[in-house]
């Protein structure tokens, strides 16, 4: 996977924070990947499934247990279909699995409270 390139010359990314994250979620991808044996031209939408149940199970480094919200776990879809954007910007004949893949919630969203 390209994710310094990516990270460093999508347009959409605006910020160092988003790169930082952006960079977390793919090399998370990529390990899933190398773990599975499929290369990143080889991803179908069943596989970003099985990435997601995936990444709700793993290491958790600010609770330091396993289990991830369903708003990480979001976020990492998110970079991986940005990902995929990227690529067919540069090859239009490329899919991106993403797409195709729609990520059900199991918990209840957060209520954000207004600062006062």
């Amino acid at each position: 996977m390209e994710i310094e390139r990516f990270v460093n010359g999508y347009k959409k990314i605006d910020s160092d924070e988003t790169r930082k994250a952006y960079r977390g979620y793919l090399k998370r991808f990529q390990v899933f990947l190398d773990e599975i044996g499929v290369s990143e031209e080889d991803v179908r939408p069943w596989h970003i499934k099985r990435f997601a149940e995936w990444v709700k199970k793993v290491m958790n480094f600010k609770t330091g247990s396993p289990g991830v919200s369903d708003t990480t776990v979001q976020s990492h879809l998110a970079a991986v279909s940005s990902y995929y954007n990227w690529r067919i910007e540069h090859n239009s004949e490329l899919r991106n699995p993403a797409w195709e893949y729609k990520y059900h919630r199991t918990e209840r969203p957060r209520k954000i409270r207004p600062l006062q």
